[in-house]
């Protein structure tokens, strides 16, 4: 396996999870919200703006994904999402936008948010607002 292929397989739960399906919203944002944050960090994705999509991911997560592989060590959040994203729409799985994204909770600096994608799989995220922006954390499938 590749260096680059091994790199993007260790970082795509965290860098894709159900965050590339996140949905649109035609409302102007009033204050930050975790849905504006979800459906911006989806934009930077589709725009291929991996230095954009990582203002929305927390660095602890980032740094506790990097350290489950070696071959991780020493990249950066654009880096890797640069990396994960190529593969992705190498392999035909580029970001596409979803059919629902739902807040289910948020309780001060803590946030869970539910994605739905347009074939229907539903993933569940948590984020936490980190100086006025909300970032995910991590992502877990629930369907």
């Amino acid at each position: 396996m590749s260096v680059t292929r091994t790199v993007a397989l260790a970082a795509a739960p965290l860098l894709l999870g159900g965050l590339v399906a996140c949905g649109s919203s035609s409302s102007a944002p009033k204050s930050p919200s975790v849905h504006d944050a979800a459906v911006a960090f989806q934009n930077a994705l589709i725009n291929n703006d991996p230095a954009g999509a990582c203002k929305y991911i927390d660095a602890a997560a980032l740094q506790a994904q990097i350290a489950k592989s070696p071959q991780l060590k020493g990249k950066d959040c654009v880096t890797l999402l640069t990396t994960v994203l190529t593969l992705a729409k190498s392999t035909g799985q580029a970001v596409q936008p979803a059919k629902d994204i739902t807040v289910l909770s948020e309780n001060g600096d803590t946030a869970t948010v539910r994605v739905t994608s347009a074939a229907g799989k539903a993933e569940t995220s948590t984020w936490k607002l980190e100086g006025g922006i909300w970032k995910v954390v991590n992502t877990v499938n629930a369907q």
